[in-house]
């Protein structure tokens, strides 16, 4: 078995005049008041298409709640650092400017009635479900109403999560 030699590995390294250098950043996507994950790495994507620097410089990871930005191949360090700063600070307003239309969006619901379909038992109580429109509501009940549709009022809106009660008891 041969070992390796990390002293000419380095020198090797250091006299190459070849070298480009790309920066990538993982972010998770969160709900900023809960701070629970959000599947949204499609819609960011989505609304990224038309920014001509952005658009090539996501990818989608494992899970639907990340985002990955790469700088692409800089000059040297500093160059690549700066391709990401600017990257960055475009995916970060374009996901200001979503949470910003999806509040607004939302608040027109409040005082209405939606179908949910109830999916789980919410982790502070309740259960949450989602809506025909794939908006997720959460509201009090138990796992009784799993598995059901049912109308719920709308009573709260945030950006990305309704909150209810329950119109009438399923039949």
């Amino acid at each position: 078995m041969n070992s390796l030699d990390l002293d000419r590995a380095a020198q090797t390294f250091a006299e190459a005049t070849d070298l480009t250098v790309g920066v990538e950043e993982e972010f998770a996507i969160l709900d900023p008041h809960t701070l629970d994950l959000l599947p949204r790495f499609e819609q960011l994507r989505s609304v990224a298409a038309d920014d001509e620097i952005l658009a090539p410089s996501i990818a989608g990871e494992l899970i639907k709640s990340e985002i990955e930005i790469i700088s692409g191949t800089g000059a040297d360090l500093h160059d690549a650092l700066a391709r990401q700063r600017e990257r960055r600070r475009r995916l970060f307003a374009l996901n200001q400017l979503q949470e910003r239309i999806a509040a607004e969006i939302n608040r027109t619901l409040v005082g209405g009635t939606q179908e949910v379909l109830v999916e789980q038992l919410g982790r502070k109580g309740g259960v949450l479900g989602r809506t025909r429109t794939n908006k997720i509501v959460t509201f009090e009940g138990g796992a009784e109403l799993i598995g059901r549709t049912m109308p719920v009022e709308i009573v709260e809106s945030g950006s990305w999560v309704l909150h209810g009660r329950a119109a009438r008891v399923p039949v």
